[in-house]
């Protein structure tokens, strides 16, 4: 209100004052998309038939949600194997080590896992307390950051979330223990894409021992980003991949070259086991992992030494 009628007196003043000293008077004409202290801001998604925030806010959300980049957790430093790579919120105390730096994002979970609850509360699976008659209260409305306290069915659609505004159910609890987990284990949000461009990430950052032609059929080979890439569909046909990969790739290698999960579990393919299929993707020949920390995991099955390594058929 007080803008308005200074503004409203500065256009009164306009038929009776001089120019000069009405140049000291600033006002900012803040018409869509612009808003804000000093047009700061715009709406990155106004059209010129939006006549209100509710329309605009409103048809925003009608369209899928597709993040481009990841969102990284800023005040944790981690070293994920990957400038590319960084750490997410839900990643912190979800059960797997992400920091190859010594496991920061697990450092303090044990208090967590050690928290008692008191009687009128329910314990999640994560260790956090909830007054116990938020325990299956609400299956759309978890109350646990793991989501523990609901049940939720093998069919749920948590997994499927890509569109409507962001809700609690989805944006503000990890899926570690849900099904949907063991579909996309490198991440532990509810939204499958931040996974999708994790991996993407992980896969894209290739070592400077490897040639870009050999790299580049690994990934159609394992159909990153996707099943039927149509550059892989273009690269590959006629079994064109095959042949790139026995002319150009070692005999064998890490994909991708950082541990995918705990920190030191890393993937490892045979060039002469490595064949491209449209619709399936490869599995790893050999796997390794630090035998201390796994130890008598695979053991039964043959293994090979690869860079001064044990690695275990897969």
């Amino acid at each position: 209100m007080d803008a308005a009628e200074h503004y409203q007196f500065y256009l009164n003043q306009l038929l009776i004052s001089n120019e000069a000293s009405m140049a000291t008077q600033v006002f900012y004409n803040c018409t869509p998309p612009s808003f804000g202290p000093m047009r700061r801001y715009t709406f990155d998604n106004y059209k010129s038939y939006h006549t209100s925030l509710n329309e605009i806010i409103h048809d925003f959300y009608l369209h899928r949600y597709e993040p481009m980049t990841l969102t990284c957790y800023v005040h944790l430093q981690c070293d994920r194997g990957s400038a590319l790579t960084c750490l997410d919120w839900s990643e912190i105390c979800d059960g797997k080590v992400d920091c190859l730096d010594g496991g920061r994002d697990k450092e303090h979970c044990w208090q967590l896992e050690v928290n008692d609850c008191e009687d009128d509360q329910y314990r999640c699976i994560n260790g956090q307390c909830i007054p116990g008659t938020f325990f299956r209260d609400n299956t759309a409305i978890p109350d646990c950051l793991d989501g523990s306290d609901e049940y939720f069915k093998a069919t749920d659609n948590r997994a499927n979330y890509a569109i409507a505004e962001p809700v609690f159910e989805c944006e503000d609890i990890t899926c570690t223990h849900s099904h949907r987990f063991w579909k996309r284990p490198l991440a532990s949000s509810c939204v499958i894409k931040p996974s999708d461009l994790l991996m993407e990430a992980m896969f894209l950052d290739k070592p400077k021992s490897v040639l870009d032609e050999c790299w580049s059929a690994f990934l159609c080979i394992l159909h990153v980003p996707y099943t039927r890439d149509p550059v892989c569909l273009d690269l590959c046909g006629d079994r064109a991949c095959d042949e790139t990969i026995r002319k150009t790739c070692p005999d064998m290698m890490y994909v991708p070259a950082v541990p995918l999960f705990f920190g030191h579990v890393y993937f490892v393919y045979t060039k002469n086991e490595s064949k491209y299929r449209p619709n399936l993707s490869l599995k790893p020949q050999y796997v390794y992992y630090k035998e201390q920390l796994c130890g008598g995991l695979i053991a039964n099955k043959p293994f090979l030494v690869f860079n001064n390594v044990t690695c275990h058929r897969f």
